[in-house]
């Protein structure tokens, strides 16, 4: 039940068991910090990268 009151966004989370959930979140916040923390990297790295060139 809980599981399916997740929003529509994450799919993938939805189709997990919610005993699962607790877990799969803490998982899915280290992905996304991750993935925010790679786009904050690489996005200032190619705006300086291209003017410099």
């Amino acid at each position: 039940l809980s599981a399916g009151a997740r929003p529509a966004s994450f799919p993938y989370d939805a189709s997990r068991p919610a005993s699962a959930a607790p877990d799969t979140g803490d998982a899915l916040l280290a992905a996304v910090t991750t993935s925010l923390a790679a786009v904050a990297t690489s996005e200032p790295t190619c705006y300086l990268q291209g003017p410099s060139q």
